[in-house]
């Protein structure tokens, strides 16, 4: 029952976190509304859905936290480089095929997501772990390094499942 309270609790936390940044502000109201608006979210997903919200969508504290860091980080490195891209005349969009090594569904969709993000790229088709992206003066060989390196091996460490 412990576990089951403190599983709601982060959950709580996080649509709150995520209400005060919809809302631009932090002052007790809005707190106050966040965590009843979590509780509420749950609360009727539980009983309208008939299951159980906290097993059906397991989310890893640390993954929200990194997941935030990469979109934030990346949006700021990727929009002054598609900037800078901008200024020289080096827009030449590319269709990447790439292929991820998760083996979670889960992780695979805030990858795709994570790669969407940031100006200069957008994954436009997905197909289980087969990625086709558009990006905006990437070369094949220097994406899929940088993408490698810098955001699947990250979410790599989340990834307990079996290969899909």
């Amino acid at each position: 029952m412990k576990s089951r309270l403190m599983a709601h609790g982060r959950l709580i936390f996080l649509f709150t976190v995520i209400y005060v940044i919809l809302n631009e502000e932090i002052n007790l109201l809005t707190v106050g509304l966040g965590v009843l608006a979590g509780g509420v979210a749950i609360l009727l997903t539980n009983k309208i859905l008939e299951i159980d919200y906290v097993k059906m969508f397991q989310i890893n504290f640390w993954l929200v936290l990194m997941y935030f860091w990469i979109i934030l980080r990346d949006t700021y490195v990727a929009g002054f480089d598609t900037i800078i891209r901008t200024f020289k005349g080096d827009i030449n969009p590319n269709l990447i095929h790439y292929r991820s090594d998760l083996n979670d569904e889960f992780l695979t969709v805030l990858f795709a997501n994570a790669i969407t993000m940031p100006p200069g790229t957008i994954t436009v088709d997905r197909d289980g772990n087969d990625m086709t992206i558009l990006t905006v003066g990437f070369e094949k060989d220097e994406f899929c390094k940088t993408t490698h390196e810098t955001i699947e091996r990250l979410f790599k460490r989340f990834d307990t499942k079996d290969e899909i």
